[in-house]
């Protein structure tokens, strides 16, 4: 599960936004919405290094923050929660942690895996307290988690699409991933090497549950269409994206079908690793079948997938009718990759929806609601060298866009005309060169 926007709304009101760091009621360095510098209390170094940050970066700080805490309750919580739940406990967990001195290690949790909904729900009024002392601002936002969380068990309706059987099968897959094998249908004694190597596990899961998804979509259509038929097929289809999804899941850091040097993932077809090594060249952008192939396994290019793409309200590319545009920025993404040395580019947003564009503020045009553009955090930014990454984009988005974000952040977009600005006006290559010289002396990173 993931977090709502009702749920992230909820971490806003309550984390309250701070453009500057600040010293939090525990007195730990903090900023944005709550996002934690580093223990222990702010210094001049650390006001001077982060400046001032834009309500979009702080956004993209909150959502990568979620990111870790939606990790650790899909993986710790062991019951049916609703979505709703699901929220309360991602807003709770983003303010005390999710390790053993937080979530992890809470009475919350065990109460919940053993299906007492209403004493987890009490257990939410025990974290109101900062250095020993109950505090008035923690009062007030553990019971409004605590009322969203409510006291009853989900109903079907209101919980993961899934059947318990079909969690039960992804839950093996995963195990079996982790472990580097691939029968996870074996239940006794080791896989022999001829089933690692094959695909029955994928046969398999395909033949027993999508299959059967996708038969029940079709008879719901034949059907005609009642409002419990249309959710009906909701659900199925969801259940079909999600099952897919685990067949063919997507690379990940800790994945280890990540395919490194010489290697390519599953089934990429002989004639398209030449793309798959190049995807920088022009040959690569315009191959109709390699784009069709990356679409069809949720690629927008070789190092980005559509998921991490998508809008932070979790409108996808293809929701948002954007695919075309934001699959040819990111081919561009690759040649910038490409000049700088084949280095990996941190994407901090991509598309917009254009409801999540006016949540964060975007401008009323912004080239992210087209999905030609993204954001690159300054961390990165300053740890390829700012002249370095200026140059770079220089080359590959001549008839694009490039921006500089108070922050220090960075914009690129494919729109199709040449635009430059910054949080100080256009600023020359050679005056990004020297002040990133009196960066590096005064401010090492």
């Amino acid at each position: 599960m993931q977090l709502s926007a009702k749920g992230a709304a909820l971490i806003g009101k309550h984390e309250g936004f701070e453009p500057r760091p600040y010293n939090d009621p525990t007195g730990h360095c903090t900023v944005g919405y709550g996002h934690l510098i580093h223990r222990g209390g702010c210094s001049s170094r650390d006001r001077s290094k982060w400046g001032t940050l834009s309500t979009a970066e702080a956004n993209a700080l909150m959502q990568k923050d979620a990111d870790r805490f939606e990790a650790a309750i899909n993986r710790l919580v062991k019951v049916r929660i609703s979505q709703d739940q699901f929220d309360a406990l991602t807003c709770l967990t983003y303010n005390i942690g999710e390790g053993r001195d937080g979530f992890a290690g809470s009475t919350l949790l065990r109460k919940l895996n053993a299906k007492d909904y209403d004493g987890a729900q009490a257990e939410f009024h025990r974290w109101v307290r900062g250095k020993g002392k109950r505090l008035p601002g923690l009062v007030k936002r553990r019971a409004e988690e605590a009322a969203l969380f409510g006291s009853k068990a989900p109903s079907q309706l209101d919980t993961d699409p899934l059947t318990d059987s079909e969690r039960k099968a992804l839950d093996r897959l995963a195990y079996w991933r982790r472990i580097g094998r691939r029968d996870g249908w074996e239940r006794r004694g080791e896989p022999t090497e001829a089933k690692v190597n094959t695909e029955e596990w994928k046969r398999r899961i395909t033949a027993f549950y999508v299959k059967r998804i996708e038969d029940g979509v079709a008879k719901d259509r034949k059907g005609g269409g009642s409002l419990r038929k249309a959710w009906d097929r909701f659900q199925r289809l969801e259940r079909r994206r999600l099952l897919l999804d685990a067949v063919t899941p997507p690379r990940t850091e800790a994945d280890p079908d990540e395919p490194e040097v010489g290697a390519y993932p599953r089934g990429l077809p002989k004639a398209y690793r030449k793309h798959w090594n190049k995807p920088w060249t022009i040959s690569a952008s315009r191959s109709s079948g390699f784009r069709k192939w990356l679409d069809g396994h949720g690629y927008l290019t070789p190092h980005l997938l559509k998921r991490e793409a998508g809008s932070k309200d979790g409108v996808s590319v293809d929701e948002g009718t954007v695919n075309k545009a934001a699959r040819d920025h990111a081919f561009n993404l690759e040649k910038l990759r490409h000049v700088l040395g084949d280095v990996p580019i941190d994407v901090i947003s991509y598309y917009r929806s254009p409801a999540h564009n006016r949540a964060v503020g975007g401008a009323r045009s912004s080239q992210h609601m087209t999905g030609r553009a993204s954001d690159h955090s300054r961390v990165w930014v300053e740890k390829i060298g700012r002249a370095k990454v200026a140059r770079a984009a220089e080359a590959v988005f001549r008839d694009g866009g490039v921006g500089t974000y108070p922050a220090g952040s960075m914009h690129f977009d494919s729109r199709g005309r040449r635009a430059r600005w910054s949080s100080f006006g256009l600023i020359p290559v050679g005056l990004v060169e020297a002040l990133d010289a009196v960066h590096d002396h005064f401010l090492p990173s």
